[in-house]
């Protein structure tokens, strides 16, 4: 019985696992192939596009909100958005930051929906377009932490305080604004004489808008990315030991049993020798339970010469279940049911196979069966 200590290592290290895949299917973990710069690439102009994205959103809710932009400047790292933050409620001011980073998840959104859409009617998803959505999802829950750097490095906060922006913020040339994540720092501490709560607002938020992202980026590189290649290692890793078809080794299909049937009616050595089929079929009860039957076939291709001595060429055994296992090694002499050489695993346990050659050979009565004949009951 495991125990919760046991429980989380295997946790962690399908965790450990899954995130080893995940940056393989990327390509982010060999540095020196073309294949990585490429990636790096794509991922700086997902960021890049992200920063219009996220701030023409915030301009078409303005917009539509009925709030007077007097200025929108696009620029290379960042946007400028000017507007009198005075005249606009507080509920308002925090649905512009929201509809900032939401603009970018819808985005990212769209981009998997139309992933998905062409998977599913078209066939296999390139490559590219596999990478490239998930280099926006990636943009998408830095957005941000991004904004924050570029607001930063930028000196987007403190407006009143520069020379060309002492008159006003709105004059021509005052290219400062208040970056997003000091917005509401301002507003409280002009309205109420401190900004922590603006603090604390931003930071639930963000925090809050980054966890949707993340779940949203979950779900595409598990169902979607790479062709959903991502959700068979996750199965293969979390599903249970009975929730997996595992064919035996030495297991084959129907369809290449009869084709071996086939081409042995058909075959005649230099000699005159044949190969015949021989099926018998063994019959497992129990004495105690009447309904219990289990029936195992035995099918044996022969190497019949002219004189009419036999020599076994191949062997296969239908189990209960349908499955048909060819049969390697040969049956040793003593009672105990044993192979001389490896049995294939599953079948060695079945003590009746002791005496299927035994019982074909010893039979000079038995006659081979057709193609046809043969496959009736299977």
């Amino acid at each position: 019985m495991e125990t919760a200590r046991h429980q989380r290592f295997h946790a962690r290290r399908k965790m450990h696992y899954l995130k080893h895949e995940l940056l393989v299917d990327l390509g982010f973990t060999n540095w020196h192939t073309l294949e990585f710069w490429r990636l790096v690439a794509m991922l700086m102009f997902a960021c890049w596009i992200r920063l219009y994205v996220h701030y023409l959103t915030q301009w078409l809710f303005l917009r539509g909100n009925r709030v007077p932009v007097y200025d929108f400047q696009p620029r290379w790292t960042t946007c400028i958005v000017k507007y009198t933050w005075q005249t606009v409620a507080t509920h308002i001011e925090i649905g512009l930051l929201s509809l900032g980073v939401l603009g970018n998840t819808m985005m990212f959104v769209f981009l998997s929906g139309a992933a998905a859409v062409g998977q599913r009617y078209v066939g296999d998803l390139p490559a590219f377009g596999s990478n490239f959505v998930a280099c926006a999802g990636i943009a998408t829950v830095l957005d941000p932490f991004l904004v924050l750097i570029v607001d930063m490095l930028s000196h987007h906060y403190g407006c009143s305080q520069l020379s060309e922006c002492a008159v006003s913020l709105t004059a021509s040339g005052c290219t400062c604004v208040t970056g997003d994540w000091f917005k509401l720092y301002v507003r409280f501490q002009a309205q109420e004489g401190s900004g922590l709560v603006g603090i604390f607002i931003v930071l639930i938020l963000y925090v809050a808008l980054t966890c949707l992202s993340l779940v949203g980026l979950y779900i595409y590189l598990l169902y979607i990315h790479m062709n959903g290649r991502m959700l068979d290692v996750y199965r293969r890793v979390h599903g249970h030991e009975d929730s997996f078809f595992v064919p035996h080794d030495a297991e084959i299909s129907l369809q290449e049993l009869q084709t071996v049937c086939a081409q042995a009616t058909r075959w005649k050595g230099p000699r005159g020798t044949q190969r015949k089929v021989f099926v018998h079929e063994y019959a497992l009860s129990d004495p105690l339970d009447p309904l219990f039957r289990e029936t195992n076939t035995h099918i044996a291709v022969y190497n019949v010469e002219l004189d009419g001595s036999r020599e076994l060429h191949r062997h296969f055994l239908k189990m209960p279940d349908g499955a048909v296992l060819e049969l390697f090694g040969e049956l040793g002499a003593s009672t105990d049911g044993n192979w001389k050489s490896d049995a294939p695993q599953g079948a060695a346990s079945l003590a009746l196979l002791h005496n299927i050659l035994q019982d074909v050979q010893r039979d000079d009565n038995s006659s081979s069966m057709t193609s046809a004949a043969i496959f009736e009951g299977l």
